[in-house]
């Protein structure tokens, strides 16, 4: 339902689509912010049983909303383009565009706004690349990482700070708020400063992952609240741009399968990431201190994996700015 929400708004939005995105997903951080507090009184209620199955009734309302979903125009003005290309295509000036996997692909220096060149015509060119396997080696890792936060913090706030557990859940309500801020915030700080997208979600995923790490040094409610709100809103951030940088690093036209195939790097991630942290807790003596430090290098080390690639899309930018002043 995820996958297929944001790419219908990925589709739906050109000129702001950080903004739109950002404002799409902010539902969940929303979620997050209501349901806490509301399942800790359904299973104080119903019991577990009863509280899973409200919860599942909630969730299938989601069908409903979809059905609002409408299909989305083709682009006139990419398809008009298109066809000048293919009729005309001794007038456009053509330029061989170095890929991830060694080869070349020509395509025109002169280019419409909005209308992304074909560089990656079939998901075989995707999985070729190099920045395909980087983003989704630092979505692994994210996703990793943010999984001990997520499962955890309530477990830590009530075991190791003994807090109490009502109040424990208002740290995940104070995390849901952070995060529907962080995805409208990051959402508009990256329509405001398109080039940036990718810098921006590499700085605050690296930078959650180091508040991640420092957070074990917290001895209260507060403190695990502001960093509920570091964490919430770098998780946000990452939700609100991941899509929008997958755009801009891929274009469009293969979204959807791209962005699915990344959902299975996190799928694995979310599956293998809780028993794991689960029997490292038991390891080490029943605390969260391993694995709350353990989640934040690896977070820093997946936003740092994003480096890699805008390195990589400066280098390409630089080359190309070269060639099109040689060429004019």
């Amino acid at each position: 339902m995820f996958i297929a929400s944001v790419t219908a708004v990925s589709r739906w939005f050109d000129q702001k689509r950080p903004l739109a995105t950002g404002i799409a997903v902010s539902g969940a951080g929303i979620g997050i912010f209501v349901c806490a507090p509301f399942f800790r009184l359904l299973i104080d209620h119903y019991g577990g049983e009863g509280a899973l199955l409200i919860e599942g009734g909630l969730a299938l309302q989601g069908c409903v909303f979809a059905l609002l979903l409408r299909p989305i125009p083709p682009n006139e003005k990419c398809k008009k383009y298109n066809d000048v290309i293919e009729s005309k295509n001794e007038r456009i000036p053509l330029q061989k565009a170095p890929l991830d996997d060694g080869s070349a692909k020509p395509f025109p220096l002169m280019m419409l706004p909005n209308c992304a060149p074909k560089v990656y015509e079939t998901m075989g060119s995707v999985v070729r690349s190099r920045t395909f396997w980087l983003f989704a080696v630092s979505q692994f890792l994210t996703f990793v990482s943010s999984m001990g936060p997520l499962v955890f913090l309530y477990n830590r706030a009530v075991l190791d700070l003994g807090v109490e557990p009502m109040q424990a859940s208002y740290v995940l309500s104070i995390l849901g708020i952070a995060n529907t801020c962080g995805r409208l915030l990051f959402g508009a700080l990256a329509n405001r400063f398109p080039k940036s997208s990718l810098y921006l979600l590499s700085g605050t995923i690296m930078t959650y992952g180091v508040a991640t790490a420092f957070s074990v040094l917290g001895t209260s409610f507060w403190s695990l609240a502001i960093y509920a709100v570091i964490f919430g809103a770098g998780y946000g951030c990452m939700f609100a741009l991941t899509t929008v940088v997958l755009v801009d690093l891929f274009g469009i036209g293969l979204f959807g399968p791209i962005y699915g195939n990344i959902g299975l790097f996190r799928g694995v991630a979310a599956l293998a990431g809780p028993p794991f942290a689960g029997w490292l807790i038991m390891a080490t003596g029943q605390t969260h201190t391993a694995v709350f430090v353990l989640k934040g290098i690896l977070g820093f080390v997946g936003g740092a994996v994003l480096l890699i690639i805008a390195l990589s899309r400066y280098r390409r930018s630089r080359y190309m700015s070269m060639v099109a002043e040689t060429f004019y």
